[in-house]
């Protein structure tokens, strides 16, 4: 009966710590760092961009590019996809397009 307990436990912390290692091989550290030295959130991003258009988001990546670390947020709005560009030091927006086509070409 203790073998079975003992069995039961282990499965359970392996369980527990699988998602965690199994997330850890798709973040590079440096994109750890770069996140953690953001000084806008997430979601200060996507409220952010969701202010500066009707609209609501349904994707959000950062990431690092020319201007510096970004956050690119799409919202949905009446049938288009706007980009929405954030910048994750000073939370301004860097630039707004309209990327429906390249939606409906994937």
């Amino acid at each position: 009966m203790k073998l079975n307990i003992r069995l039961l436990v282990t499965s359970l912390i392996f369980c527990a710590l699988t998602p965690i290692s199994y997330a850890a091989k798709y973040v590079k550290d440096d994109e750890s760092v770069e996140i953690e030295n953001a000084k806008i959130s997430l979601i200060e991003a996507i409220t952010i961009a969701e202010k500066s258009n009707p609209g609501k988001a349904f994707k959000a990546k950062f990431k690092n590019s020319k201007h510096g670390l970004i956050y690119e947020i799409e919202i949905a709005e009446k049938g288009k996809a706007i980009e929405i560009k954030v910048d994750a030091a000073t939370g301004s927006i860097i630039t707004s397009k309209d990327v429906t086509k390249e939606h409906d070409r994937k």
